[in-house]
């Protein structure tokens, strides 16, 4: 048994001409942003009511049910296509870069938003760009020209879009269910973490440790190989990434002494030191020299007889020491804080060898957390599989039976 494939173009129209609309100046209307559709889910989920009067010019139109459908990448790639529905008087408007695939009685905005979704259509699309890198968009032939499989029977579409629809939901279902598992486990690794830091007996962070930033390098000066420069590009929470790398000639290597990474060395960022995934802390590995420090990238210089350094590197990754600089955060609306500031900070200082035990435990929670994070990547892979083989096996007659 097979299903007629027919061009979308002949079961639908695409972008279609907008019909003419009398309607007050000040009467609200549905606007879907980009942002506004969900990607992984291929909703809309933030849909505003904007002043018609502000949207009727200049937007994309579209009626209750048509299908908008990203045109531009990254969107496009990133799932961010939907059906249209809930708008204010059955019309709206939208981001310029949607295509509008409006469907006749043949076929159900639900089949042809879903074979959208599949990663065989997504794939052949890329194929289709033109414009500039950065601002590639699909065609509207694409969707013209699009091969569609359109069973005969409405009602058939409907129950094979409806059984998709519950799978789809319970797959995100477990999506979510592992999002909460990855909180959990990240709450509960920080908790731990802040329990062994509870002691009482507290220093200046800055009476046992200083903060060196980096020099001030001439980015004219920057060149593609010869010594790496660590810059705040460079610095993630708990490693250093080298895909954006600036280099200086190799013989400038000698001139600045006083800024060589050394391995052991503990790094912070002192610009936007705090991301949604945590500190931009790390410790320097022996892969990651030789290489140089710039400025508004900061170097622990640690007094060893009273600091160990491993006991400095998992405290920088506390709860303390981020809210002890969450208040710094501000200046000329750019996210920093200073060495002076780091250095202020408050830091339980048993003696250096119960900080090493503190350090070691400390190392294994971490190794819990990584193990955990490991696990977590695998099964949202399998997740994101299984939604891919759930679109692409709605379209083969058999599977669908």
């Amino acid at each position: 048994m097979s299903w007629p494939i027919k061009r979308l173009s002949t079961v639908a129209q695409i972008n279609p001409s907008r019909n003419k609309i009398i309607r007050e100046d000040n009467t609200k209307t549905s606007f879907v942003p980009m942002e506004g559709v969900d990607g992984i889910n291929g909703i809309v989920i933030g849909a505003l009511n904007r002043p018609y009067a502000e949207i009727k010019k200049g937007y994309t139109y579209f009626e209750e049910n048509d299908v908008i459908f990203a045109k531009i990448t990254p969107c496009m790639q990133n799932g961010k296509h939907a059906i249209a529905t809930d708008l204010i008087d059955g019309i709206g408007f939208g981001s310029t870069e949607f295509h509008v695939i409006r469907c006749s009685e043949d076929i159900i905005p639900e089949w042809v938003h879903y074979y959208l979704r599949r990663q065989e259509t997504l794939n052949a699309a890329i194929k289709t760009f033109n414009g500039a890198v950065g601002q590639q968009r699909v065609p509207t032939d694409f969707l013209e020209n699009l091969a569609i499989p359109v069973p005969s029977s409405v009602e058939t579409q409907r129950l094979i879009a409806a059984k998709l629809k519950a799978q789809l939901a319970e797959v995100e279902t477990a999506r979510k269910a592992l999002a909460a598992q990855q909180a959990d486990i990240k709450l509960l690794a920080a908790t731990a973490l802040d329990k062994l830091y509870s002691y009482s007996i507290k220093n200046k962070l800055g009476d046992v440790a200083k903060i060196q930033s980096g020099y001030a390098f001439k980015s004219k000066d920057f060149i593609t190989q010869g010594i790496k420069l660590l810059r705040n590009t460079n610095i993630l929470p708990n490693k250093i990434y080298w895909d954006d790398t600036a280099y200086l000639p190799s013989e400038s290597f000698a001139h600045y002494p006083n800024y060589v990474i050394h391995e052991g060395d503990v790094i912070l960022s002192l610009d936007r030191p705090i991301i949604s995934t945590g500190i931009k802390v790390a410790c320097i590995s022996e892969k990651d020299i030789p290489a140089l420090l710039v400025q508004r990238v900061g170097r622990f210089l640690i007094d060893k007889n009273r600091l160990d350094p491993s006991y400095l590197y998992f405290f920088l990754n506390t709860s303390f020491f981020k809210d002890a600089i969450s208040g710094h955060e501000q200046s000329l609306g750019v996210p920093h804080i200073s060495p002076s500031q780091v250095e202020g900070v408050e830091i339980p200082l048993p003696d250096v060898e119960e900080q090493k035990k503190i350090a070691a435990t400390a190392l294994e929670i971490f190794r819990e957390i990584e193990i955990a994070k490991i696990a977590a990547k695998e099964a949202q892979k399998d997740i994101e599989l299984l939604s891919s083989r759930l679109l692409a096996h709605a379209f083969d007659p058999l599977s669908a039976q």
